[in-house]
């Protein structure tokens, strides 16, 4: 019996095998490519090209409806470019009387700043009246929860 007796080339194995790898991932990288480009393509048309009639009915009506103002949206616009906010009282900007954003907040002074409370005055009281009674109910409803569960003594 006949046997080969030189040694395995083992460079040209793996030469061969990697380049097969290399081969089936770019070609697996090209299919799913060309599939993602095919599959966008059939949704833009089946999707995406499609108008819904309804909504064109709506845009239409609501461009009419701009246009048929008191003042033309086009107009409305460039008077807004030329004077800017101040061209209307209704959108000119006015500081924020407010303090609800500032409830509970750790670095608030005691007391808001003078120019907060300039037209707060029954709106703030209110909401600190109320605040101190929601307050003032927890501590009763917790103390009362307390009680219960001592046994309640009187």
């Amino acid at each position: 019996m006949a046997f080969e007796k030189s040694e395995p080339r083992i460079k040209l194995i793996l030469a061969i095998g990697l380049t097969a790898i290399a081969t089936l991932v770019v070609t697996r990288v090209g299919l799913v490519a060309y599939f993602d480009a095919m599959a966008d393509e059939e949704q833009q048309q089946k999707i995406g090209d499609v108008k819904n009639p309804l909504l064109v009915e709506v845009r239409s009506s609501g461009k009419q409806q701009l246009m048929a103002g008191p003042m033309p949206i086009d107009k409305s616009m460039s008077t807004i470019v030329e004077k800017g906010r101040a061209a209307s009282p209704e959108i000119e900007p006015k500081p924020s009387m407010d303090t609800a954003p500032l409830e509970g907040w750790k670095m608030m002074p005691l007391t808001p700043p003078a120019g907060m409370m300039v037209d707060a005055g029954a709106g703030g009281a209110g909401a600190s009246a109320s605040a101190g009674a929601g307050a003032s109910a927890g501590a009763g409803a917790g103390a009362g929860a307390g009680a219960g569960a001592e046994g309640g003594a009187p």
